[in-house]
């Protein structure tokens, strides 16, 4: 039987906000074109660019549509079971 481990909310908000700086990057998104065309507010999206918060379950599929990425992609959650 494997045991799951999870990593620390840290190491998530890390790894989500530099998955979300290569995609603006990408895509050529400043801070305040997401936060407009995407609906987030742009200080939360500040906050996540910055690791220092993770987004609400409806903040994240906003980012993700206007980004064009699946939710999986963002997250890269298989990385985090062991």
């Amino acid at each position: 039987m494997q045991i799951n481990r999870l990593q620390s909310e840290q190491e998530w908000a890390e790894m989500f906000a530099d998955n979300l700086r290569d995609a603006m990057r990408e895509r050529g998104y400043n801070q305040e074109e997401l936060s407009a065309y995407a609906g987030v507010p742009q200080s939360s999206i500040n906050r996540y660019l910055k690791a220092k918060s993770m987004p609400s379950l409806h903040c994240l599929m906003m980012i993700c549509v206007e980004i064009g990425l699946g939710v999986e992609e963002m997250g890269n959650f298989d990385k985090f079971v062991v």
